[in-house]
């Protein structure tokens, strides 16, 4: 019966996670406020860089916070549901929930929204926002090496790539994590520490999938170098 709850709570939580992730900013601001779809211009994504290079940085900027918000507003949520339940005799099944995994959701939600016949952005702020649901030190020490990476290369997409490995690769460390644990992350069981950074990692998996074209181009050193459009 355990096994059950694990399922069904998890399965729910991502998908309330999807739902939410499928709301793109990129998409209704572009429809809206240019009449056209994003997702016809520039690379053709429905992410905040895309929206950065397309229409400057005055109308990317709320798209790239409200892709980070939603995933950590979920995260959160599940999170308030999660220990409200540990002291609820009368409901233990939510114990199973782990916040970490509406993050998830929100991630896929992000990448093949289904409001948006499934084609949405990449995921990678989405991603940044389950970072900040599960350290924020660990958040700290990202920003840092993507800005440096984006910086000396200027490949917005390599540091979307390399950075979530090697904070996945910390968030795998013991020590690290239980010491600067995220106050939003599965605390039943501090043995299994490890299931939220793994959590992260299968979310970091799909963002990895949607900059396939991207990881070619890199490879052909065909990449498109990140340009600034100044228009509001």
């Amino acid at each position: 019966m355990d096994f059950f709850y694990i399922i069904l709570t998890n399965f729910i939580a991502i998908f309330i996670g999807y739902l939410v992730g499928s709301i793109n900013l990129s998409i209704l601001f572009s429809k809206r406020r240019k009449n056209e779809d994003i997702r016809d211009k520039g690379s053709k994504n429905a992410g905040s860089t895309n929206a950065l290079r397309v229409y400057g940085v005055k109308f990317a900027l709320p798209i790239f916070l409200f892709d980070i918000f939603k995933a950590l507003f979920v995260v959160i949520l599940a999170w308030i549901v999660h220990i409200q339940t540990q002291s609820n005799i009368y409901d233990k099944s939510l114990k199973y929930l782990v916040p970490q995994i509406a993050g998830l959701g929100v991630v896929i939600g992000h990448i093949w929204p289904i409001f948006f016949k499934f084609k949405g952005g990449k995921g990678a702020a989405s991603l940044l926002g389950l970072f900040c649901g599960f350290n924020f030190i660990v958040v700290i020490i990202g920003v840092i090496l993507f800005l440096s990476i984006v910086y000396f290369t200027k490949f917005v997409s390599l540091g979307s790539i390399v950075v979530p490995l090697i904070l996945i690769a910390i968030g795998f460390i013991p020590w690290m994590t239980l010491s600067f644990i995220g106050i939003f992350n599965w605390k039943i069981y501090q043995s299994f520490y490890w299931i939220n950074p793994l959590i992260i990692l299968i979310s970091h998996l799909f963002v990895i999938y949607s900059h396939k074209q991207n990881i070619i181009r890199l490879v052909k050193k065909q990449e498109n170098k990140i340009t600034f459009n100044k228009k509001g």
